[in-house]
């Protein structure tokens, strides 16, 4: 009898390396998260030479790879050690969790401005890429002072939501944040 695996490879790479003693993974993300979110953990093992020690920094770019495809970008974040299971476990999170943190503080006077000019302004002072909208949206003005970056994005989105009654929201894509429509 033949044995077939029809699953598509799954490809983990940190930084330049890639590894291949991972235990598990999980992937995780909806519309009401910000930012989607891997999960793993490799071998650590402390008394077996076969198996080579691999020690992931915090901050580390993380590339998530199925059939060849990138499905996911981020960096570490988290790490977490486990004598018993002998694993390391980390928690990375794609590109826009930069939004949420404390030094992503925004202020913008912005005078009839769309939401997508805005988003790409926003996204240039927090040092993301921005790779566009379909809806480039009405002129709006609004002052915004120091709040974090996603909300100033938001903020503008949802002044266009409440104009043309659609719904939008940030993805990471090919390692840039878009705006698409929900739904």
């Amino acid at each position: 009898m033949e044995w077939r695996n029809d699953m598509e490879e799954i490809v983990l790479i940190v930084g330049d390396k890639q590894i291949e003693t991972f235990t598990n993974m999980t992937l995780s993300g909806a519309y009401t998260s910000v930012a989607r979110q891997l999960d793993f953990s490799i071998l650590a093992p402390t008394n077996d030479k076969e198996i080579p020690i691999v020690d992931l920094p915090i901050g580390a770019a993380v590339s998530l790879r199925v059939g060849g495809a990138e499905i996911f970008y981020g960096h570490i974040y988290d790490k977490s050690t486990s004598t018993n299971s002998h694993t390391d476990s980390y928690t990375c999170y794609d590109p826009l969790f930069v939004m949420l943190h404390e030094d992503a503080q925004v202020t913008f006077n912005f005078k009839n401005t769309t939401p997508d000019d805005a988003t790409r302004q926003i996204c240039e002072a927090v040092g993301l890429d921005y790779g566009g909208c379909d809806v480039k949206g009405e002129g709006w003005d609004r002052i915004l002072e120091d709040i974090n970056a996603y909300e100033a994005m938001m903020t503008m989105w949802t002044l266009q939501a409440k104009k043309d009654g659609k719904k939008y929201m940030p993805i990471i894509k090919d390692r840039k944040v878009y705006i698409i429509q929900k739904g």
